[in-house]
């Protein structure tokens, strides 16, 4: 299932001020994230999603995305378990006078679509090729 959120930031929003918005998604198996930063903004708009105090995108420095046009993508795979307030986006606005915005994009595998075990019996199935063995 895909997702999709629009946010906009006033100029002058510091890091310690920044604005959150409530994702609600499906319970399932978050695999996805895409921020479509727009051209302009210098990377001045920085966001990050996060599962109440946990950085869940992005997970490498320096922990949050910004751009200038440019396509950010995570994938990854975070579960989702409760129904309400699932995931916030995090963000803020270094620019002193314009507003930025960007689009968020997530993709959930909803619990019947994904298989926790799927990757070690991916794993099993490569070592017996390299093995000979089948």
């Amino acid at each position: 299932m895909y997702f999709e959120v629009e946010i906009s930031v006033p100029a002058n929003t510091a890091e310690k001020d920044a604005q959150e918005t409530d994702l609600e998604l499906h319970v399932g198996m978050l695999t996805r994230v895409e921020v479509f930063t727009r051209p302009g903004q210098k990377e001045t708009l920085r966001l990050r999603i996060l599962d109440e105090l946990t950085i869940v995108a992005p997970s490498r420095r320096p922990g949050f995305f910004s751009g200038n046009g440019e396509t950010h993508v995570w994938t990854g795979r975070y579960q989702l378990k409760k129904r309400e307030k699932q995931l916030q986006v995090q963000a803020w606005n270094t620019s002193t006078s314009k507003v930025h915005g960007c689009k968020i994009g997530l993709t959930v595998q909803e619990p019947d679509e994904y298989d926790p075990w799927s990757t070690v019996r991916d794993l099993v199935t490569i070592f017996k090729r390299m093995l000979g063995v089948d």
